[in-house]
């Protein structure tokens, strides 16, 4: 074979190498046509079956994985999904006779999207999804009236409703839906020993006691509480968390009942007990958001109760600790309207507790940091009663501030602010009690700003607006005894302004009035005699008292006083217990005693 045929020999070979690439790649592309094809269809397939039994879908978002990402408090990674979810599931329709599984699940998104929102500070469209998740649990529960769950789930919409109700300032609306929850949730647990329902029984009930002490109904309050503390006592030794976690936040509630009664000794071993629970919760799952968020609350409640006993470092470090607590939630979410909320109230207790040492600087600086998340909570969710009420805390909180440091003026501006939010409040919460406590705490702090002004007449004016507020709020209340001891503060404070117009008549009332506000606050001591907060407050008061009563020349009514803040400061004082005010009235006493002794010499 000659070269030139060799060559077209290899042409020829080369070509047909070329041709049977073509062949296969031809193939090649059919054969992926045909998978494309198949797997086009079966994810159309798959989305058909997805579409018609969503709730798979739902039962995973719902189940364990989001019970993990709750315990880590990191919902809000579900949040966007629940909600396209809910849009996805409302096209399928409402109240299908034929589908309850569909009804059911449909519910439960509308329970998350509540809670979206609600998180979100979004009241109005949270109590939208609310109601449409009542109204399915309604149906399905007339679908099938002896189903437990049934029951159970709407008791919890029932739960969820009073939350809000409370929230948005209607009480009376809580506690009828309340006193609706428990009668299911009783009737769910009395032949029962399923902890989910026992636990569930005893939180309703503990709502409820909240919610009828805000209404005025303290005795029934009383007893709806122990209820739930019985309940729970009898499971005390049971190691389900269930148990634990719900008896941590009765023995929050049991302290709260302890200081509003006077017994700040009994408070602060509940909140030990309490502490104590989240604590061996959280050796046991120390990624639990839910318990963090809860201890933090028992370690402020503790800070509360153990400043209030005049123990100054260990209520600064619990103070302390609560704050680092729901600064790191915060900072994991800022997002959270809770969280934050929660965060600006640590923030001001730490205020509360340089302000008691004397640091104003850094007093003001923790007061202002919560001022202003305060400030953009309040404009994210104007619907809020109780953000607008923190609002008012903390004007109040900086305008004693600044009275103190003499600033007087910027502090009537900002008790003023404090009044007009005050004020709204108690208007839109009207059977809310202690909104109207609020407004008359108020106007104490005006007449203290005025009486620093020695403008007596402007500040006797807001101190019988006080009296007439709590002698309603008392006559309305009458087995709490908080009232009656706000009562006698408000008619102490009158005394003291009436004493100071220097007018013979009206000194003459208000010595009146003092001796008929004196033993109720000595009898309060008599029963809380661990509370040194208290008990420097009335020295305070017996001080300026006896200071007013010498520009009459009662000076028997005077030297009266002045021994009653004198003993009172005295035996703390030997404790190691005052803090600055307390110190400073006991200053005041002492210069107020060489005064006497000089004119004694003179005469």
């Amino acid at each position: 074979m000659n070269a030139w045929n060799v060559e077209k020999a290899e042409r020829a070979v080369s070509l047909s190498r070329k041709s049977g690439w073509r062949e296969v790649w031809f193939l090649s592309g059919i054969v992926i046509c045909l998978l494309v094809a198949a797997l086009g269809i079966c994810l159309a397939i798959m989305a058909r079956n997805a579409e018609r039994n969503l709730e798979l879908t739902v039962d995973d978002l719902t189940g364990t994985f989001r019970d993990n990402l709750e315990l880590k408090g990191q919902l809000s990674l579900l949040d966007e999904v629940y909600l396209k979810l809910l849009d996805r599931y409302k096209n399928i329709g409402l109240l299908d006779p034929a589908d309850d599984e569909h009804d059911r699940h449909l519910a439960i998104l509308y329970s998350l999207a509540a809670s979206i929102h609600q998180r979100s500070g979004n009241l109005k469209a949270a109590r939208a999804d609310l109601e449409k998740c009542e109204t399915i649990r309604k149906h399905l529960c007339d679908m099938q009236p002896k189903d437990p769950n049934c029951k159970s789930e709407l008791a919890t919409v029932f739960d969820s409703l009073s939350d809000l109700d409370m929230q948005e300032g209607q009480p009376a609306n809580a506690r009828d839906r309340l006193y609706k929850s428990a009668e299911h949730r009783y009737e769910l647990q009395k032949d029962s020993n399923d902890p989910d329902r026992l636990v569930a029984y005893a939180a309703t009930q503990m709502r409820l006691s909240n919610v009828l002490r805000r209404l005025g109904q303290t005795e029934q309050a009383d007893k709806e509480f122990q209820k739930a503390l019985d309940l729970l006592k009898q499971h005390e030794a049971d190691v389900d968390t269930k148990f634990a976690r719900t008896l941590g936040i009765a023995w929050l509630n049991k302290g709260d009942e302890s200081r509003n009664d006077g017994d700040v000794a009994s408070a602060l071993n509940s909140y030990r007990d309490s502490c104590t629970t989240w604590e061996d919760l959280l050796r046991r799952d120390p990624t639990n958001f839910s318990y963090k968020v809860n201890y933090a609350v028992a370690l402020a409640c503790l800070g509360d109760a153990q400043r209030e006993m005049g123990d100054k470092d260990p209520a600064e470090r619990s103070y302390s600790r609560s704050c680092d607590i729901r600064k790191k939630l915060f900072e994991d979410n800022d997002q959270d309207v809770l969280r934050a909320a929660e965060y600006a109230v640590s923030l001001t207790t730490l205020g509360d507790v340089y302000q008691s040492r004397g640091d104003w600087k850094t007093s003001w600086d923790k007061y202002d940091s919560a001022l202003q998340i305060r400030k953009g909570l309040s404009a994210k969710a104007p619907e809020d009663l109780d953000l607008q009420a923190d609002l008012a805390v903390n004007y109040t909180d900086e305008g004693d501030l600044l009275l103190i440091q003499g600033d007087v003026d910027k502090a009537l501006d900002h008790y003023k602010d404090a009044l007009k939010f005050r004020q709204t409040l108690a208007e839109a919460d009207h059977n809310n009690l202690w909104r109207h406590d609020g407004v008359a705490s108020c106007h104490l702090n005006l007449g203290d700003a005025y009486m620093s002004k020695q403008s007596y007449q402007e500040a006797e004016s807001h101190y019988a607006t006080s009296v007439t507020l709590r002698s309603r709020l008392h006559k309305d209340d009458p087995k709490n005894p908080a009232r009656a001891i706000n009562l006698a503060i408000s008619n102490a404070k009158l005394a003291i302004a009436e004493m100071a117009i220097c007018k013979d008549g009206l000194a003459d009332k208000a010595e009146a009035d003092w001796n008929d506000a004196l033993p109720t606050l000595l009898g309060r001591l008599n029963i809380d005699g661990k509370n040194v907060t208290f008990a420097e407050s009335v020295a305070g008061y017996c001080v300026k008292f006896g200071q007013e009563s010498l520009k009459h020349d009662r000076k028997s009514t005077a030297q009266q006083a002045f021994a009653t803040a004198e003993k009172l400061l005295t035996e703390r004082d030997e404790e190691g217990r005052l803090d600055y005010y307390g110190s400073q009235w006991l200053k005041q006493l002492g210069g107020q005693k060489q005064l006497s002794i000089a004119a004694k010499t003179e005469g």
